[in-house]
């Protein structure tokens, strides 16, 4: 089983969202929400940490877990933790995994792009309202 969190970070009004490596293995060339998987006996809280500050260069202030997702991709078991995060900092690319960073509303996000472009996270966000209105 694959455990993974996926950051919700805000700035006035507007979501960073994160493109995937066209080498990436999975989702790769796609946008997504910042994401790590978690390692062997990790906790949530630790893998939060670790994602914003390896992939973005931001210390987490404070975070909440908004909701816990399982599922079946390809024929293995999935757990998402959508995660609100309070972080400081200039958000930064500092990892080849990813490749462009964008600051947008979730509105302008799923108007600008297509399911095909975006990653299994987002593809269910966009179709569960409730959890993108408890971000407001």
């Amino acid at each position: 089983m694959i455990r993974a969190v996926v950051l919700i970070i805000q700035r006035e009004g507007k979501v960073l969202f994160a493109k995937r490596a066209k080498w990436r293995t999975s989702l790769p060339n796609r946008w997504s929400l910042p994401a790590d998987k978690i390692i062997r006996d990790e906790g949530v809280e630790a893998a939060v940490k670790r994602c914003a500050w390896h992939e973005l260069a931001l210390k987490v202030k404070s975070f909440n877990v908004l909701h816990e997702r399982h599922f079946n991709v390809e024929g293995e078991d999935k757990t998402l933790y959508f995660v609100s995060v309070d972080a400081e900092g200039e958000a930064e690319i500092t990892h080849d995994e990813i490749t462009e960073i964008q600051w947008l509303s979730f509105e302008e996000f799923f108007k600008k792009y297509v399911d095909e472009e975006i990653g299994h996270g987002l593809q269910w966000l966009r179709n569960n309202l409730d959890i993108q209105s408890d971000l407001k």
